[in-house]
């Protein structure tokens, strides 16, 4: 070694002190970015996801109250149709008016198949008010004798 040459340092280009054993600590801090942000991302793509299945079922929701709605104004309007005057001995169905008897009627609105029942509430029997002939009327079956609900009642 010459004399006044400077020695040997642990210095970079720029005059910057550099540790010989830093190798790979970048690597691993752009490693751990890395994995931050794919969990950043995995968190908003659920978040999308989950936002997308509320709008979807907000929107089947208000389309089917919107024709539960208009199953109710259809029904309503059949019910106040009168029948012509001169439609004779045909009944009421037969003229394709509806009688509020609770059968099932098939009806489509937007390509939905809906059914719509219509009953009538005075035809109902109020338990607390029938009398006692009413009920047994009402609790009797076929093959089973009138007396066996006698006693009970």
């Amino acid at each position: 070694m010459k004399r006044g040459a400077n020695p040997p340092t642990n210095r970079s280009r720029g005059g910057f002190k550099t540790c010989r054993y830093q190798g790979g600590i970048a690597l691993m801090l752009v490693l751990w970015i890395l994995i931050l942000l794919t969990i950043i991302a995995i968190g908003l793509t659920t978040t999308q996801r989950t936002e997308s299945a509320l709008a979807a079922n907000q929107i089947a929701g208000a389309i089917f109250r919107a024709q539960a709605d208009a199953a109710i104004q259809f029904a309503a309007l059949n019910l106040l149709a009168q029948p012509p005057l001169e439609a004779g001995g045909e009944s009421l169905e037969d003229l394709g008016l509806w009688v509020p008897d609770g059968l099932p009627r098939a009806w489509s609105l937007g390509g939905e198949a809906l059914e719509i029942r219509i009953i009538d509430e005075a035809s109902l029997i109020d338990l607390n008010l029938a009398d006692r002939g009413l009920l047994l009327a009402l609790f009797s079956r076929p093959g089973r004798a009138q007396g066996s609900y006698a006693h009970n009642a």
